[in-house]
């Protein structure tokens, strides 16, 4: 890393580091011992490696962002899970049953249109359209784990009242990003 991007990640780090410290202090004087500012530090640790990523990780920053988000999301569920846990009478254990599976859901669904986009070179309306398709079902997915983990069948579910708000507008999208590209593909086969 040359000398001015050492520079720019100190000064990305001054405001998580101010925010850390304040909050530690704070706790700790509050309740003589480190409790829910350890979620805060976390949480900015979180943030800062994820801006890093994505300020100075070069061409392939959102590779890198995407890799940090992946590596730190499960520590970083087992974090809220913990400091959550300090303040319930019955502590609750989410992480391996809904946490992590959802995360997976989640960062699957974005991987697949970062990769869709990134093989085919596909337009930004087939890629908008894709994308709406990949959150119905990442939605659909979400709604039932969450039914299954409290253990009724009460969440109410935009893409299963509605699922014209997401289908619809999808369907337009992927329409006009098909046409554009075999207009395009039609356009480079006459040169």
């Amino acid at each position: 890393m040359n000398k001015k991007k050492k520079l720019q990640a100190i000064y990305l780090m001054i405001p998580f580091a101010i925010a850390v410290i304040t909050c530690l202090i704070v706790n700790y004087a509050v309740d003589q011992q480190f409790t829910w500012s350890l979620l805060v530090t976390g949480s900015c640790v979180y943030a800062y490696l994820a801006l890093f990523a994505l300020l100075l990780g070069g061409k392939q920053r959102l590779l890198w962002t995407y890799a940090v988000i992946c590596v730190f999301i499960v520590p970083y569920l087992y974090l809220i899970e913990w400091t959550a846990n300090l303040y319930l009478p019955d502590p609750i254990f989410w992480v391996l049953k809904l946490g992590v599976p959802l995360s997976v859901i989640w960062l699957v669904a974005c991987g697949l249109i970062a990769l869709i986009r990134r093989i085919t070179r596909a337009n930004f309306w087939l890629i908008a359209g894709l994308s709406i398709v990949a959150f119905y079902i990442s939605e659909r997915l979400t709604n039932s784990m969450v039914d299954g983990f409290v253990g009724s069948n009460e969440s109410w579910q935009l893409s299963e009242h509605f699922p014209l708000i997401y289908l619809g507008p999808a369907a337009i999208l992927i329409f006009v990003g098909l046409t554009l590209a075999v207009i395009r593909h039609t356009k480079k086969a006459a040169r």
